[in-house]
């Protein structure tokens, strides 16, 4: 499990991540490293996000199927029964 979260937010098509730092006191490789750090967790959480939705799709396609057979199967016992009964 991720102890953070990237900061930034989603703009149409886009991920802005901004750094916020008086100019004077900008240091271009922490500022590197902190997007770089940032984009990371972004492919952290992605990732993460899409194992979790194939585990979830996965789960319910087997629910899914098993509901359907369960309910044929009722239906099917249902018609017999009224078959047996003399029904149409």
């Amino acid at each position: 499990m991720l102890s953070s979260f990237p900061r930034g937010r989603i703009e149409g098509n886009e991920l802005v991540i901004w750094y916020d730092m008086p100019a004077d006191e900008i240091d271009s490789e922490e500022c590197k490293r902190y997007f770089e750090g940032q984009l990371k967790l972004v492919e952290q959480l992605l990732s993460t996000t899409k194992s979790e939705c194939e585990e979830f799709n996965d789960k319910l396609r087997n629910e899914v199927r098993q509901a359907v057979g369960r309910r044929k199967e009722k239906v099917l016992k249902d018609l017999e029964l009224e078959k047996q009964l003399g029904g149409s």
